[in-house]
């Protein structure tokens, strides 16, 4: 049986760490899913031990640590700055996008999303680090 892929969710909001919880955790998944409520604790999760995510699917807009501050620490970090990082949101402006890819990643997954969008994305992410 092939590994499966560990995934840090971060997201301040409960409610949206349980939707992609339930999108990337079932019976045959080949995921196995990590959560953080914020950015301070993705944070020590990512550096605590920095070895251990495949991708990281980072909310923008979070009060403690937003994700661009999160994104922009890993890109500096000897193993983190490797890890595919998609940034969700509900900010769609263009700027918004542009500063996302200027912090280190072209994946942007707009809130609300569905299961399919979400998927796809992370298939891509993985597919092209």
């Amino acid at each position: 049986m092939p590994k499966r892929l560990t995934i840090l969710a971060v997201d301040d909001t409960s409610i949206q760490l349980a939707l992609i919880e339930c999108y990337l955790t079932s019976l045959n998944s080949p995921y196995e899913l990590n959560t953080a409520s914020g950015g301070h604790a993705a944070w020590k999760m990512l550096s605590g031990t920095p070895d251990r995510y495949d991708l990281v699917l980072l909310d923008r807009n979070m009060p403690d640590m937003d994700g661009l501050e999160v994104l922009k620490l890993m890109r500096q970090h000897e193993i983190l700055k490797n890890i595919p990082v998609i940034l969700q949101t509900a900010n769609t402006e263009e700027e918004d996008i542009r500063e996302a890819v200027r912090a280190g990643t072209p994946y942007y997954l707009t809130k609300p999303f569905t299961k399919e969008s979400m998927l796809a994305i992370i298939d891509s992410a993985l597919k092209n680090q």
